[in-house]
């Protein structure tokens, strides 16, 4: 957690956004890790140097993860599945941008 001050004069403790993971209330409790997963985006990265996006037009395309597609079992996708079939569909639509509705637990 992190202890903010407020400009109240007042101490919170806030939960961490970078968690993987966040108990229930009352209880709130963080974990964070540390991700081995390798990103594959030199090329973009690269590309998004070098265009001036705060003054490129921009659509979002807002979605709920847990509930955009799902398994035959109803179980949700993995990250993989969703990210390779997210990018496409929204490429295809046109949009620019993706928002991520909660993707994780929050207290």
């Amino acid at each position: 957690k992190f202890a903010v001050l407020g400009p109240d004069g007042q101490w919170r403790d806030k939960a961490d956004p970078m968690a993987a993971w966040a108990e229930k209330p009352a209880s709130t409790a963080s974990r964070v890790f540390e991700s081995s997963y390798t990103w594959g985006d030199d090329e973009w990265m690269t590309a998004r140097a070098e265009k001036a996006a705060v003054q490129a037009p921009m659509s979002v395309y807002e979605v709920h993860l847990a509930s955009w597609k799902k398994n035959y079992d109803q179980s949700m996708w993995s990250w993989e599945q969703m990210a390779e079939d997210l990018v496409a569909y929204v490429v295809d639509l046109g949009f620019t941008h993706v928002e991520l509705m909660p993707v994780m637990q929050h207290p």
